[in-house]
């Protein structure tokens, strides 16, 4: 019969690391789920923002505000272009919430009813390149998330070996 000769100090260093490693992937995944639900919630913001200013308009008879690339203002589902038309919205007199993506595009879709006395709907659309996104300066969160994974791993590791 063969003895382990595993110590009782490598056993604990080997479950340290295992533990770190562990670590560094529920941090990854939380901080980059995170990131997602950060951005979610603030393109939610803005595009109630916008409705707003969009319906004080339509009710002072003014104009929608003018599109940009990437924001655009629809009056009415029969305005709504083709591209939307597998938007899934209910009918409930409720403001609801879509996303839907065209390649490197993806558009977030605010449906906003509006009590007016045509009762029509409004759409906002803000579109994002995700393209884009990796052009833009600073660390994007894959990077930090590597970054912050290679520096606690090191210090388990580190720790680890001075056990």
């Amino acid at each position: 019969m063969k003895q382990d000769s595993t110590s009782l100090q490598q056993y604990l260093r080997d479950r340290m690391v295992l533990l770190g490693l562990m670590l560094v992937i529920i941090y990854g995944v939380a901080m980059t789920t995170l990131y997602s639900w950060g951005l979610d919630d603030a393109t939610e913001f803005y595009l109630f923002q916008d409705a707003e200013i969009a319906k004080n308009k339509i009710i002072n008879g003014l104009p929608l505000p003018s599109p940009t690339q990437f924001k655009k203002f629809i009056y009415g589902k029969e305005n709504l272009p083709s591209k939307y038309a597998l938007l899934n919205t209910e009918e409930n007199g409720e403001p609801q919430l879509s996303h839907l993506t065209f390649g490197n595009r993806f558009d977030y879709i605010l449906h906003y009813p509006l009590d007016t006395t045509e009762s029509k709907t409004l759409y906002v659309i803000h579109s994002f390149d995700s393209s884009k996104d990796a052009e833009l300066p600073g660390l994007s969160v894959i990077e930090s998330v590597i970054i912050l994974s290679s520096i606690a791993l090191l210090f388990v590791l580190v720790v680890a070996t001075s056990v």
